[in-house]
């Protein structure tokens, strides 16, 4: 087993903590942050999720510490690639009782990157050297307040710092700020996550997060993805779960089989 995985001395999960997991393979470029969530257990499916995929030796050596994992006993685990690279997964948590109070539920994430840009010094990042989580939000404004306030400090006085924002399809913020004379920069994104609500439920994950896609960006039907309802007005909603969206009574029937099994889940979340 690598050093790294060795247990520490379990730690107490005082009121207010809130959990993200960040993994690492820089060989392959691939940073990833998974969270919030209210305990450390509920990390578990994700990792799981992520080692299976990446590492099935890893996945196995993980599953042989996880009664020190659910502890807070090993601060990070590192597995091996078939590459002969390696995964590190990190356990980081932040104290911040407004958001531990409402999960699991719907919050909005704002992570740092430190990037090192191409030969042709534009804004599109070649490498990333840093990746860590800033702070987790209730509101999304707050959140892309958070994300652009912080690319601003990073290339205040930079040489030759230019500046790009854009979002994506989930309504996600994505903020780039880099000196192209120093070839380095930084990158703030401020993104919805639903992990504490999604993991632990594995096999409807794709369609919850289907639902939150519809729900809290897209607007679409969850059945035919139409942006209004049959009859020209807006959408309908599902009368349990006030989340999914339907353009029509033909198309609610459709998703019936599909929608039944989260449908209380969503009702949690939209309650929260």
């Amino acid at each position: 087993m690598d050093e790294s995985n060795q247990p520490r001395s379990p730690q107490l999960h005082p009121p207010g903590m809130i959990y993200h997991i960040l993994t690492e393979c820089p060989t392959i470029k691939d940073y990833t942050g998974f969270g919030p969530f209210h305990n450390i257990e509920a990390t578990v499916p994700s990792i799981l999720g992520k080692l299976e995929a990446m590492s099935p030796s890893g996945f196995k050596a993980f599953q042989e510490v996880l009664p020190q994992w659910k502890n807070g006993g090993i601060p990070h685990f590192r597995a091996p690639l078939e590459s002969e690279d390696h995964v590190t997964i990190r356990l980081v948590d932040e104290y911040n009782p407004d958001v531990a109070a409402i999960l699991p539920g719907p919050a909005w994430t704002v992570k740092r990157s430190k990037v090192l840009l191409g030969p042709e010094r534009n804004t599109e990042p070649e490498g990333v050297t840093e990746f860590e989580v800033v702070e987790t939000f209730l509101e999304k404004e707050k959140a892309f307040e958070a994300a652009r306030r912080g690319i601003a400090d990073h290339i205040l006085g930079m040489q030759g710092a230019v500046r790009r924002e854009e979002g994506d399809e989930l309504g996600n913020l994505h903020v780039v700020g880099a000196s192209r004379d120093m070839g380095i920069g930084w990158q703030f994104d401020a993104s919805f996550d639903s992990s504490d609500i999604v993991d632990g439920r594995k096999n409807n994950e794709p369609l919850l997060e289907k639902v939150m896609a519809r729900m809290y960006a897209l607007q679409m039907c969850l059945s035919c993805e139409a942006e209004e309802a049959v009859d020209g007005n807006a959408l309908k909603r599902c009368a349990r779960c006030r989340m999914a969206l339907y353009c029509g009574r033909e198309c609610q029937k459709a998703d019936y089989e599909q929608h039944k099994p989260i449908c209380n889940t969503l009702a949690n979340i939209a309650a929260a």
